[in-house]
């Protein structure tokens, strides 16, 4: 009778962890069901052609070579002879960025992602500078003020509100996009940039609609510094842990990027100096950027913007862990071929976020012990969300840049607060078998500094 009851218990152990494994992957299939057809589509096709072609071809991701090779193409298209690089970050970058996300949940991604396009832009910028050698000289304003924090802390919301000032300058996605006068897509003139990235994000979005709940701007708003950086690294991808990257993800965090942010100042100066030589010049009081990334490099930045400002956004860590772990996940069910473990996936979100805020406490003590110019703000997303322009006022106030009635008035009748439209339970951090002790272990020292 006993070994009856073992046999049996042991055999419902078992089908329960059949069924649990089945049940996840059934939930998965159904999130998105298209995509999922798509993309096993292109699965099955891969696996078919390297099968009938006995191993001849086989997918595979770019590489550093095919990258710079394409990058000469796009340029000599545009009629850009100079086809060389004056800086070789993104051959170092490349070296270990496209090899890990080949290996990563996003080899999809990676593959699809036009690697040569990025390097051609680099070498656009570079030419710009060179044909127009005002542009290297050319003064960005007085103050450049860098939003940051952890992702889903109210960041693209302050920022498009910041663009509504008349004294600050912010950059729109289609700058950052298309910065200079060279495509093999459209026409040179700033009209027809415009229009062809307008159509390009609306496309974007018709089809891929999920995207707009983890990152959704028109192409002439602000949007984040990481679409104008050029040097293949994409941060974007693993520093919140939606890939691993893990090789990529060391060098980058433990290597000096000062360089990265040198070429996007190139790219700054080359989208402000057109703006100044087609348009009447304005005196912009401040520059306002914005990428959540930036927090693993203030020291980086701070080489390259001596008169950097660093708004820095805080919210509870729970919520943040919770909203990043879906972020993540709607990523990767949009853009992963296969089936994906949630709670590995939201262990290494957390902990990458974790050592985001670590990295950026110890820059930040280092900055302000040895470089007193540069100035740090701190916003709590509560105080940011129950009072929007009295909050950005207070932090105006504190580094001297102009605030109107008008543009506080702008703020009060246009800008909504985010919206709480997504279920606690799909953002909570018990739904991606997390807990609130082992976040405590984890953020301990963020916590105690900011009393979140």
């Amino acid at each position: 009778m006993y070994k009856k009851l073992k046999i049996a218990l042991l055999l419902f152990y078992f089908l329960n962890f059949i069924l649990s494994m089945i049940r996840g992957r059934v939930a998965w299939i159904f999130t998105d069901p298209f995509i999922r057809i798509l993309l096993g589509l292109y699965v099955v096709t891969t696996w078919l052609l390297s099968i009938f072609s006995f191993g001849i071809w086989s997918p595979k991701g770019w590489t550093p070579e095919e990258a710079i090779e394409k990058s000469r193409v796009l340029a000599l298209k545009c009629n850009i002879t100079e086809t060389e690089t004056r800086d070789r970050l993104h051959e170092e970058a490349m070296k270990r960025s496209l090899k890990d996300l080949d290996k990563s949940d996003l080899y999809f991604l990676g593959r699809i992602t036009p690697v040569g396009r990025l390097v051609a832009k680099k070498l656009m910028v570079e030419t710009f500078h060179r044909l127009f050698p005002q542009a290297s000289s050319f003064a960005l304003p007085a103050k450049t003020v860098w939003i940051v924090s952890l992702p889903r802390t109210g960041s693209t919301w302050m920022h498009q509100m910041c663009g509504m000032n008349r004294a600050s300058r912010t950059m729109k996605s289609w700058e950052l996009k298309m910065p200079v006068p060279w495509s093999i897509d459209c026409g040179p003139s700033v009209e027809e940039r415009k229009g062809f990235v307008k159509k390009q994000m609306e496309f974007f979005y018709k089809y891929f609609p999920k995207f707009k709940e983890i990152h959704f701007v028109k192409y002439d708003e602000p949007d984040e510094c990481v679409n104008g950086f050029v040097d293949c690294v994409f941060p974007e991808h693993f520093s919140w842990g939606a890939a691993n990257m893990e090789e990529t993800y060391q060098w980058y965090t433990s290597t000096d990027m000062s360089r990265q942010y040198r070429h996007y100042k190139m790219l700054l100066q080359a989208v402000m100096y057109e703006e100044s030589v087609l348009n009447q010049p304005q005196a912009y009081e401040s520059l306002i950027l914005k990428s959540p990334h930036h927090i693993l490099k203030l020291k980086d930045i701070a080489k390259v913007f001596p008169n950097s400002v660093f708004v820095w956004l805080h919210r509870d860590v729970a919520e943040v862990v919770g909203s990043c772990c879906s972020m993540n996940q709607t990523f990767l069910e949009s853009v992963c071929p296969h089936y994906f473990d949630v709670e590995i996936l939201a262990k290494r979100t957390a902990t990458r976020l974790a050592n985001a805020v670590t990295i950026g406490m110890r820059d930040r003590d280092h900055l302000e012990l040895s470089w007193p110019e540069i100035q740090f703000v701190d916003i709590m997303y509560s105080d940011l969300k129950s009072d929007p322009a009295s909050t950005i006022k207070q932090a105006f106030d504190s580094v001297n840049i102009s605030c109107t009635d008008e543009f506080l008035e702008q703020i009060r009748s246009q800008h909504t607060r985010p919206s709480n439209s997504s279920s606690k339970t799909k953002h909570s951090i018990e739904s991606f078998g997390l807990s609130n002790e082992w976040l405590d272990e984890l953020f301990q020292e963020y916590r105690d500094r900011f009393k979140l």
